[in-house]
């Protein structure tokens, strides 16, 4: 029966992966990862690694609209999120755009023919889109200036007070506006999700 020799051949295989991932791996020169094996393998704790792309604060935010209609809706809502750092507004993620059709043919080609194609990945600038300002009372005004367009996109103004009893959740209201006409208010909260 062929099921069997397979079978302990598998449990073989299992033991021996589960045994080398658990032991100190022995150290190669010039591999950096190394060291981050062998701190994992003992049960060590990884120090974070700096990365500028991922400081500040990650809010999340929605709001309902007070009056009016969006898009044929009087309940209209708006979400998403946004980071703040240093006095400004980044945007959490990026809309890209896909590759045409000649570039996603030529990468087929190219994989077809067994050359190895690297794609130009978008740059991991963080866009920024308004400031924001803290007083003595802890209001927070964001003034937002993404005329993207993509989903989510915030301009206007926003104003926000902690809710009382918590320093993570703050409510407020957000005047959208087109040019320096405000079109539409929204009632909003904004909590903390990463700091």
């Amino acid at each position: 029966m062929p099921a069997r020799p397979a079978v302990g051949v598998t449990l073989v295989a299992a033991a021996l992966l589960a045994s080398s991932t658990l032991a100190p791996l022995p150290a190669a020169r010039g591999n950096p990862l190394d060291a981050i094996r062998n701190k994992a393998a003992s049960g060590g704790t990884l120090e974070r690694l700096p990365d500028d792309n991922v400081e500040g604060t990650i809010w999340e935010y929605k709001g309902t609209l007070e009056k009016g209609e969006l898009n044929g809706k009087k309940q209209a809502s708006i979400a998403g999120t946004f980071r703040l750092e240093d006095g400004g507004i980044f945007a959490v993620g990026q809309a890209i755009r896909l590759p045409g059709k000649d570039d996603i043919e030529e990468l087929i080609a190219d994989l077809r023919a067994g050359r190895p194609k690297f794609l130009k990945l978008p740059g991991g600038t963080p866009k920024r889109i308004g400031d924001f300002k803290v007083d003595r009372s802890k209001r927070m005004s964001l003034n937002f200036d993404d005329t993207s367009d993509e989903p989510n996109a915030l301009f206007g103004s926003m104003v926000l007070r902690p809710k009382k009893g918590s320093a993570q959740v703050f409510h407020g209201d957000f005047r959208e506006k087109d040019g320096k006409k405000t079109v539409r208010n929204w009632q909003m909260t904004v909590r903390k999700v990463m700091d």
